[in-house]
Protein backbone atom coordinates (compact mmCIF):
# COMPACT_ATOMS: atom_id res chain seq x y z
CA UNK A 1 0.00 0.00 0.00
CA UNK A 2 1.38 3.38 -0.97
CA UNK A 3 0.05 6.15 0.57
CA UNK A 4 -0.29 9.75 -1.39
CA UNK A 5 -1.53 12.92 -0.34
CA UNK A 6 -3.08 14.71 2.47
CA UNK A 7 -6.68 14.94 3.74
CA UNK A 8 -6.33 18.91 2.24
CA UNK A 9 -5.85 17.60 -1.05
CA UNK A 10 -8.97 17.20 -2.73
CA UNK A 11 -10.54 16.18 -5.92
CA UNK A 12 -7.33 16.41 -8.29
CA UNK A 13 -6.00 13.46 -5.64
CA UNK A 14 -8.81 11.46 -6.60
CA UNK A 15 -8.21 11.84 -10.35
CA UNK A 16 -4.69 11.46 -9.87
CA UNK A 17 -5.39 8.34 -7.95
CA UNK A 18 -8.00 6.83 -10.65
CA UNK A 19 -5.22 8.02 -13.58
CA UNK A 20 -2.65 5.97 -11.91
CA UNK A 21 -4.79 3.30 -11.29
CA UNK A 22 -5.38 3.02 -15.24
CA UNK A 23 -1.56 2.49 -16.39
CA UNK A 24 -1.43 -0.67 -18.24
CA UNK A 25 2.47 -1.13 -19.59
CA UNK A 26 3.89 -4.87 -18.61
CA UNK A 27 6.90 -2.81 -17.44
CA UNK A 28 4.62 -0.97 -14.76
CA UNK A 29 3.19 -2.67 -11.14
CA UNK A 30 -0.47 -2.58 -11.77
CA UNK A 31 -2.47 -0.44 -9.03
CA UNK A 32 -5.76 -2.83 -8.00
CA UNK A 33 -7.43 0.07 -6.23
CA UNK A 34 -7.48 3.42 -3.94
CA UNK A 35 -9.46 5.11 -1.28
CA UNK A 36 -9.16 7.11 1.88
CA UNK A 37 -8.34 6.60 4.63
CA UNK A 38 -9.94 8.12 8.35
CA UNK A 39 -8.10 10.77 8.70
CA UNK A 40 -8.19 11.56 5.25
CA UNK A 41 -4.76 10.57 3.42
CA UNK A 42 -5.23 8.91 -0.01
CA UNK A 43 -3.79 5.11 -0.79
CA UNK A 44 -3.07 3.48 -3.68
CA UNK A 45 -2.82 -0.54 -3.51
CA UNK A 46 -0.28 -2.05 -5.85
CA UNK A 47 -0.02 -5.52 -7.08
CA UNK A 48 2.50 -7.88 -5.59
CA UNK A 49 5.39 -8.05 -7.98
CA UNK A 50 7.54 -10.99 -6.70
CA UNK A 51 11.20 -10.76 -7.61
CA UNK A 52 14.14 -8.30 -6.43
CA UNK A 53 15.00 -5.17 -6.67
CA UNK A 54 17.58 -3.93 -8.95
CA UNK A 55 19.62 -2.60 -6.02
CA UNK A 56 20.68 -6.21 -5.87
CA UNK A 57 22.60 -5.70 -9.13
CA UNK A 58 23.69 -2.04 -7.97
CA UNK A 59 24.94 -1.77 -4.01
CA UNK A 60 25.91 -5.64 -3.68
CA UNK A 61 27.70 -8.64 -4.50
CA UNK A 62 25.72 -9.39 -7.65
CA UNK A 63 26.62 -8.32 -11.22
CA UNK A 64 24.48 -8.53 -14.24
CA UNK A 65 25.71 -8.60 -17.88
CA UNK A 66 26.22 -5.82 -19.77
CA UNK A 67 23.21 -7.09 -22.48
CA UNK A 68 20.72 -7.35 -19.84
CA UNK A 69 21.46 -4.44 -18.47
CA UNK A 70 21.05 -2.56 -21.73
CA UNK A 71 17.57 -4.76 -21.88
CA UNK A 72 16.52 -3.99 -18.58
CA UNK A 73 16.97 0.24 -19.00
CA UNK A 74 15.03 -0.44 -22.36
CA UNK A 75 11.98 -1.77 -20.52
CA UNK A 76 12.47 0.95 -18.09
CA UNK A 77 12.53 3.31 -20.95
CA UNK A 78 9.45 1.73 -22.54
CA UNK A 79 7.92 2.18 -19.26
CA UNK A 80 8.31 6.15 -19.32
CA UNK A 81 7.48 6.15 -22.55
CA UNK A 82 4.07 5.35 -21.70
CA UNK A 83 3.59 7.64 -19.02
CA UNK A 84 5.54 10.93 -20.08
CA UNK A 85 3.82 13.54 -22.14
CA UNK A 86 4.44 13.14 -25.52
CA UNK A 87 7.19 16.02 -25.86
CA UNK A 88 7.68 15.64 -29.69
CA UNK A 89 4.56 15.71 -30.88
CA UNK A 90 3.78 19.00 -28.36
CA UNK A 91 6.90 21.02 -29.68
CA UNK A 92 5.80 19.95 -33.43
CA UNK A 93 2.47 21.63 -32.59
CA UNK A 94 3.64 24.45 -30.86
CA UNK A 95 6.47 25.55 -34.07
CA UNK A 96 3.45 25.53 -36.25
CA UNK A 97 1.80 27.34 -33.76
CA UNK A 98 4.14 29.71 -34.08
CA UNK A 99 4.30 30.09 -37.75
CA UNK A 100 0.30 30.54 -37.37
CA UNK A 101 -0.02 27.31 -39.81
CA UNK A 102 -2.06 24.69 -37.20
CA UNK A 103 -5.89 23.87 -37.84
CA UNK A 104 -8.77 23.70 -35.06
CA UNK A 105 -8.13 20.06 -34.85
CA UNK A 106 -4.24 19.98 -34.03
CA UNK A 107 -4.71 22.66 -31.44
CA UNK A 108 -7.35 20.89 -29.81
CA UNK A 109 -4.57 17.75 -30.01
CA UNK A 110 -2.12 20.11 -28.67
CA UNK A 111 -4.36 21.20 -25.68
CA UNK A 112 -5.13 17.71 -24.59
CA UNK A 113 -1.71 16.35 -24.81
CA UNK A 114 -0.47 19.22 -22.45
CA UNK A 115 -2.75 18.14 -20.08
CA UNK A 116 -1.82 14.56 -19.99
CA UNK A 117 1.64 12.95 -18.97
CA UNK A 118 3.27 11.72 -15.91
CA UNK A 119 6.53 12.16 -14.40
CA UNK A 120 8.07 9.09 -12.04
CA UNK A 121 10.61 11.71 -10.19
CA UNK A 122 11.87 8.68 -8.28
CA UNK A 123 13.93 6.63 -11.04
CA UNK A 124 15.91 4.26 -8.27
CA UNK A 125 17.47 0.63 -8.68
CA UNK A 126 15.01 0.15 -5.24
CA UNK A 127 12.23 1.27 -7.33
CA UNK A 128 12.59 -1.18 -10.15
CA UNK A 129 11.62 -4.74 -9.82
CA UNK A 130 12.94 -7.75 -11.84
CA UNK A 131 10.35 -10.47 -12.22
CA UNK A 132 11.98 -13.27 -14.72
CA UNK A 133 13.77 -11.30 -17.52
CA UNK A 134 11.04 -8.30 -17.36
CA UNK A 135 11.35 -5.44 -15.22
CA UNK A 136 8.92 -3.29 -13.43
CA UNK A 137 8.56 -0.03 -12.57
CA UNK A 138 6.53 0.83 -9.17
CA UNK A 139 6.22 2.73 -6.28
CA UNK A 140 4.53 6.22 -7.33
CA UNK A 141 4.10 7.78 -4.06
CA UNK A 142 5.62 11.19 -5.37
CA UNK A 143 4.65 10.79 -9.16
CA UNK A 144 3.15 13.78 -10.31
CA UNK A 145 0.74 15.17 -13.86
CA UNK A 146 3.73 16.88 -16.22
CA UNK A 147 1.07 20.19 -15.46
CA UNK A 148 1.46 20.10 -11.96
CA UNK A 149 5.00 19.22 -11.33
CA UNK A 150 6.89 22.72 -11.32
CA UNK A 151 10.29 23.57 -9.80
CA UNK A 152 10.78 20.89 -7.19
CA UNK A 153 13.61 19.48 -5.00
CA UNK A 154 11.52 15.78 -5.52
CA UNK A 155 13.63 12.67 -5.84
CA UNK A 156 16.42 10.68 -3.87
CA UNK A 157 20.10 12.07 -3.48
CA UNK A 158 22.41 10.54 -6.19
CA UNK A 159 19.57 10.04 -9.00
CA UNK A 160 18.76 14.01 -9.14
CA UNK A 161 19.84 16.34 -12.04
CA UNK A 162 22.32 18.74 -10.64
CA UNK A 163 20.00 21.97 -11.21
CA UNK A 164 16.72 20.01 -9.89
CA UNK A 165 14.94 22.88 -8.18
CA UNK A 166 15.83 25.81 -9.94
CA UNK A 167 14.11 24.06 -13.47
CA UNK A 168 10.65 23.17 -14.20
CA UNK A 169 10.17 19.11 -14.39
CA UNK A 170 10.66 17.77 -17.55
CA UNK A 171 11.52 14.17 -19.12
CA UNK A 172 14.92 15.02 -18.71
CA UNK A 173 14.52 14.86 -15.42
CA UNK A 174 13.41 11.16 -15.06
CA UNK A 175 15.66 10.13 -18.15
CA UNK A 176 18.86 11.14 -16.10
CA UNK A 177 17.99 8.96 -13.36
CA UNK A 178 17.78 6.00 -15.94
CA UNK A 179 21.38 7.11 -16.81
CA UNK A 180 23.00 6.22 -13.67
CA UNK A 181 20.53 3.34 -12.81
CA UNK A 182 21.93 2.17 -16.49
CA UNK A 183 25.73 3.18 -15.28
CA UNK A 184 25.52 1.33 -11.97
CA UNK A 185 23.77 -2.03 -13.53
CA UNK A 186 26.99 -1.83 -15.80
CA UNK A 187 30.01 -1.17 -13.37
CA UNK A 188 28.33 -1.48 -9.68
CA UNK A 189 29.57 1.90 -9.49
CA UNK A 190 27.94 5.49 -9.41
CA UNK A 191 29.11 7.63 -12.02
CA UNK A 192 30.08 10.75 -9.82
CA UNK A 193 32.39 10.99 -6.60
CA UNK A 194 30.54 10.67 -3.17
CA UNK A 195 27.56 9.80 -5.49
CA UNK A 196 26.86 13.46 -5.95
CA UNK A 197 25.86 14.77 -9.60
CA UNK A 198 27.75 17.86 -10.64
CA UNK A 199 26.95 19.74 -13.47
CA UNK A 200 30.92 21.13 -13.76
CA UNK A 201 32.01 17.86 -14.04
CA UNK A 202 31.82 14.88 -16.22
CA UNK A 203 30.88 11.34 -15.19
CA UNK A 204 33.70 9.07 -14.59
CA UNK A 205 33.98 6.90 -17.77
CA UNK A 206 32.74 3.82 -17.37
CA UNK A 207 35.63 1.59 -18.53
CA UNK A 208 37.39 2.62 -15.81
CA UNK A 209 35.42 -0.34 -13.44
CA UNK A 210 34.71 -2.32 -16.78
CA UNK A 211 37.27 -2.34 -19.49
Amino acid sequence: TVVNGTSGAGDWRKQEARTVKAFDHPNIGRWKTWGRLPWGRFYLVSEFVEGEGLTAYTAGAKRMPVRQAVECTIQLLAALAAIHPNVDRIDSLRAKMDVGDISEENYEEWNRLQATGWYHRDIKPGNLMLTGDTVKLVDFNIAALATQANKTFTGTPGYMLPDIGMMRWDTSFDLFAVGVVLYELVTGQHPYPNRVPDAEASPTDPRTYVP
